[in-house]
């Protein structure tokens, strides 16, 4: 059963412009090739990134947004949440989610499948969507194909990143 939040994080829609799959309750995205360790952290520095991961994980008062599981700030992870102009080939922040390991796993689906977890988070998305394992695993793999699409295409231009949404007074 999805929380509150996580049942208001399923109705937020951003504009066409901006593809990204959708996956259950999650909007995933696989950051391009050119972007890749380009993230908030190493952008602002760790300084105000601790300091932005605090304002996040009091915000959601140590709740995963997608799935409501409590956890200690050191196990929750601030995933950053990016859409993409495709046309001008700019990646801008637009906020973050806070989330479990669990749904961490969903949103990074080729880490989890290289690393020996693609079970783990298979098992956490049928928990969340009440799909059975295999239903779950197949839509997985479906929706996987799709990000990878729109992946190796992004993947072919360079992207102005713009986390200005950091610097207009948040």
């Amino acid at each position: 059963m999805l929380s509150d939040v996580g049942a208001k994080a399923i109705r937020l829609r951003i504009a066409d412009l901006f593809v990204m799959v959708q996956v259950g309750p999650f909007e995933v995205d696989l950051v391009p090739k050119p972007s890749w360790g380009k993230k908030v952290s190493t952008i602002l520095g760790g300084r105000k990134w601790r300091n932005i991961r605090k304002r996040e994980l009091d915000r959601v008062r140590n709740r995963c947004e997608i799935c409501g599981q409590e956890g200690e700030p050191r196990e929750l992870i601030c995933h950053e949440l990016w859409e993409y102009d495709d046309a001008n080939h700019v990646q801008r922040l637009r906020g973050y989610n806070v989330v479990c390991r669990g749904c961490n796993l969903i949103y990074h689906l080729g880490y989890a499948a290289s690393n020996e977890l693609a079970n783990e988070a298979i098992e956490h998305f049928s928990k969340l969507t009440g799909l059975g394992f295999r239903e779950a695993r197949e839509l997985l793999n479906s929706k996987y194909r799709e990000l990878i699409q729109i992946h190796k295409e992004r993947s072919k231009h360079d992207w102005k990143i713009d986390v200005s949404l950091e610097s207009a007074g948040r």
